[in-house]
């Protein structure tokens, strides 16, 4: 299995890409599913689920998934209609970043806050890492805020700049700019510099949100995103 998975690295990341499987909507990994509710409750069971990390299989799994549901889908392209399907705020429960150098005494998660502009044409996207640091000697923690505009094309899409990135410590660790650093390495690169992203909404519903991230920098990668009703 693993000799037909590709990984590519693209700048400072890398990204689980499962091209070589042919994996598509007519193309399942694992057995069919035949119906979006079907899709969607097996990939909620799978990215909610708690514990050890998604294994290689669950992972070309979620791929399948996530692709049959984007073949459901139909897009928005009215700027009001979409603000009101991805604005609020956003849990990440799995994107097919790969991240080698992450380091397990610092624990992330990752919320995303949407704010569509009066127009629709435009708004604000605050990608929030909570962090903690277990460390021996040391602890802390606090949220970094990556802070970036959008603007949306006619296509529905959304074009990212990176606004800034500020860093609030609720309890200070020894050394804050090497949490800053450590935080960079442990969380997916879209989401610490998300400067030239363009985000297409795959599929989205009241609380599923999967986002297809393309751009210079970007490729073969995307996100699932949960909202809390």
């Amino acid at each position: 299995m693993t000799d037909n998975v590709v990984v590519e690295t693209v700048k400072l990341m890398a990204v689980l890409n499962t091209d070589a499987l042919n994996i598509s909507a007519s193309q399942p990994f694992g057995k069919v599913v035949n119906s979006v509710q079907e899709a969607r409750d097996e990939l909620l069971s799978l990215v909610k689920a708690t514990g050890t990390p998604l294994s290689e299989f669950e992972r070309f799994r979620l791929d399948y998934l996530a692709k049959y549901l984007e073949s459901k889908h139909v897009p928005i392209h009215t700027g009001q209609f979409l603000s009101l399907a991805i604005g609020g705020e956003w849990h990440c429960q799995y994107t097919n970043a790969l991240l080698s150098r992450a380091d397990e005494t610092l624990r992330c998660r990752v919320t995303q806050y949407v704010e569509p502009g009066a127009n629709h044409s435009h708004g604000s996207i605050v990608n929030r890492v909570h962090w903690k640091v277990e460390r021996e000697k040391d602890s802390g923690q606090g949220q970094l805020e990556v802070r970036c505009r959008y603007m949306v094309n006619p296509k529905g899409t959304l074009s990212v700049s990176l606004e800034e990135h500020v860093l609030n410590i609720d309890e200070l660790p020894n050394d804050p700019e090497e949490v800053l650093m450590t935080i960079q390495r442990t969380i997916p690169f879209e989401f610490f510099d998300p400067d030239g992203a363009v985000l297409q909404t795959a599929y989205v519903d009241p609380s599923l949100r999967i986002t297809r991230v393309a751009g210079a920098h970007f490729r073969n990668l995307f996100e699932v995103f949960t909202k809390e009703s």
